[in-house]
């Protein structure tokens, strides 16, 4: 069994639920007027509740509803005839024939001018081509979702297009592009507090990470899918979540977290009757068993799945039932039962996919075939050990040299193939390091020209004011994009780009304070005590502009009237922490006079938390300041 693959269904079948919210909205909006349409509505309802299930009813009341149309001059609610009929196609694996109804609502919308409308429909195109494989394709419909969702401002559709995007993207194995498309449906969805799609993008993120093999991080956002899923009302919802942190916790060999999960996800899945979910559940819990080893418990868990098989199951999960319970044979010593449920799979499989696949079916027959004769073969491998105690010893001696030098020669050939592949790796290697170099040289070059746009946009802006206070926020504003700045363009110019040099930021950053307000450095001596060689951007980002604001205070208050005095701006270690002090000896303020609220203040509050560190201020009239922060855990 694949349990990615039943993921993937399961997460479909939820973005077809979410899409049928959508285009059901139309239903209720229109009314109902009639008796006519009052059955009309009836039998949608009807329709939608076995379309999964049952998708060959679901197009014979849509023929009931088609007939009531005859009855009336307007067809009451068309639109959603035509989406219900692409719903029904695509359930019964006839692709083409659910474009073409997916098409016809898509059109029937664009007379209508309903964007809205016309969104729900390409979504369901993007559905449709990803249950084929067609992610090129797939991305495409839900790109161009996106871009109706964009001009309408509706939000929520844009983030279940973004979504869709992404989860293409891992499917495709470009897993850093998929996951800035999630990260930004997470960041919209909780802008407009939309739970249910919060709870998709933290899906969406384990499975791009699980993907990756990356278990602890899928088992992160699994859990954060699982915990908000079981404080909302969807059961639907936790039996997916359940499933998925189950998966990952099999993975992990965590079995004991995982059987009360899965026990969960199968009683929730028996709760609201969904073959499919009923399935996936039961051969999740006999995975367990599998590693277990109680494989009669498997096929008996199997067999109980039989009855659903004729009328209820899909296709693809009569097939996934009948091979877990071949394994389960198998594994068991059964050979002849596992071949026999085997014949059947390779029966179903050839009437869903052709004879394409015949030839790896055949494979995986012998496979069961070879197993059921391993007893054979062993009594077999007993006979020809007994005749080759037979041969002389001189023979032997013979065979075994001839054999030694055969294996030398072998291995000398292995050996020069490996290192002739791992010095091709190697210089593959360098080229692409050397790659990754130049394109962060770039970033940081480009992060840099970007926020000397912003500051030269900000001098502009301050030209045209004449508001004193508008104009000092507009120049602090220019120095915190200063700071951050100098940092990118000592990244890009050096050979490390992973740190900064500390002294020559330093000495750059207050330089340009001194020049942008003015003071001439004989009036007020600067002196630096720079012990730390090297930081990492993290750390000296939020580390610059809280000495960009306090170096930014002493020169603008410190020292009024043209007074001199001295600055001091020191950045030491002291007991393996890091400690920065600006001490000047200035006028001093007086700490109760100081506004709260001050947008310096509590920027600067913001950076310590940020930094996780302590900063104590020491400063009374007259006396001058010293301004401490001791940061205990830096890089």
């Amino acid at each position: 069994m694949n349990p990615n693959l039943n993921r993937i269904q399961l997460i479909a079948m939820f973005c077809i639920v979410l899409l049928n919210a959508l285009v059901s909205h139309e239903v209720s909006a229109q009314g109902s007027g009639n008796l006519i349409n009052a059955q009309i509505d009836s039998l949608y309802n009807e329709a939608w509740a076995v379309s999964r299930t049952q998708p060959e009813k679901m197009l014979e009341i849509l023929e009931d509803v088609k007939e009531l149309h005859t009855k009336q001059d307007k067809a009451h609610k068309v639109g959603v005839l035509y989406y219900y009929q692409g719903i029904a196609h695509k359930n019964l694996s006839n692709f083409d024939e659910s474009e073409k109804w997916f098409d016809t609502y898509i059109a029937f919308q664009k007379q209508r001018q309903d964007t809205f409308r016309i969104s729900a429909g390409l979504m369901a195109k993007a559905n449709l081509y990803s249950d084929q494989g067609k992610f090129a394709e797939s991305t495409g419909a839900a790109s161009e979702t996106m871009s109706y969702a964009e001009a309408i401002g509706d939000t929520h559709l844009v983030i279940i297009a973004s979504s869709k995007i992404g989860y293409m993207l891992t499917e495709a194995e470009r897993y850093e592009e998929a996951m800035e498309y999630h990260y930004r449906s997470n960041l919209l969805a909780r802008a407009i507090a939309d739970l249910p799609q919060e709870e998709i993008t933290y899906t969406n993120m384990g499975l791009t990470y699980e993907k990756q093999n990356q278990l602890d991080s899928a088992y992160v956002y699994y859990k954060k899918a699982y915990d908000m899923g079981e404080s909302m009302n969807s059961d639907y919802n936790k039996v997916i979540n359940r499933y998925n942190l189950a998966t990952v916790l099999i993975k992990l060999k965590r079995y004991s977290e995982a059987k009360p999960l899965v026990s969960g996800c199968m009683s929730l899945a028996d709760g609201i009757n969904i073959p499919s979910l009923r399935v996936a559940s039961r051969q999740l819990f006999g995975d367990i068993l599998m590693v277990e080893g109680d494989y009669a418990q498997v096929v008996q868990m199997m067999d109980s799945l039989s009855g659903m098989l004729n009328h209820e199951l899909g296709l693809k999960d009569e097939m996934e039932i009948i091979e877990m319970r071949a394994e389960a044979h198998r594994l068991n010593g059964d050979f002849e039962s596992a071949l026999n449920d085997y014949m059947v799979f390779k029966s179903l499989n050839d009437s869903l996919i052709g004879a394409d696949s015949r030839e790896k079916l055949n494979e995986l027959e012998v496979r069961y075939e070879t197993d059921r004769r391993e007893q054979q073969i062993a009594l077999l491998d007993l006979k020809d050990k007994a005749s080759q105690d037979m041969i002389s010893q001189k023979d032997r001696t013979i065979l075994i040299g001839g054999i030694g030098l055969t294996l030398i020669t072998v291995l000398a050939v292995v050996l020069f193939f490996l290192f002739r592949s791992y010095r091709e790796q190697k210089e593959e290697l360098s080229k692409a390091l050397s790659a990754k170099e130049l394109l962060l040289r770039e970033i940081h070059h480009r992060v840099k020209n970007n926020l000397q746009i912003v500051s030269s946009l900000l001098s502009l802006q301050g030209r045209s004011l004449n508001d004193e206070s508008a104009l000092e926020a507009i120049n602090a504003g220019k120095s915190r994009v200063r700071s951050m700045a100098l940092i990118h363009q000592s990244l890009y110019q050096r050979e490390n780009l992973t740190g900064v040099n500390v002294k020559e930021y330093v000495e750059k950053l207050t330089s340009e304070l001194f020049r942008t307000y003015d003071v001439e450095e004989d009036r007020v001596q600067l002196t630096h005590q720079i012990e730390i060689q090297e930081l990492d951007v993290d750390t000296l980002v939020p580390l610059g502009l809280i000495i960009n604001e306090l170096v930014t205070n002493s020169l603008k208050y410190a020292f009024p009237e043209d007074r001199s005095g001295k600055l001091i701006v020191a950045l030491i270690h002291e007991n393996s922490e890091l400690l920065l002090k600006v001490i000047d000896d200035g006028v001093g303020f007086d700490k109760s006079a100081v506004r709260e609220n001050a947008f310096g203040q509590k920027l600067v509050a913001s950076l310590t938390k940020q930094l996780k560190g302590e900063m104590t201020v020491d400063s009374t009239a007259g006396t001058g300041t010293t301004v401490q922060l001791l940061v205990r855990r830096f890089s």
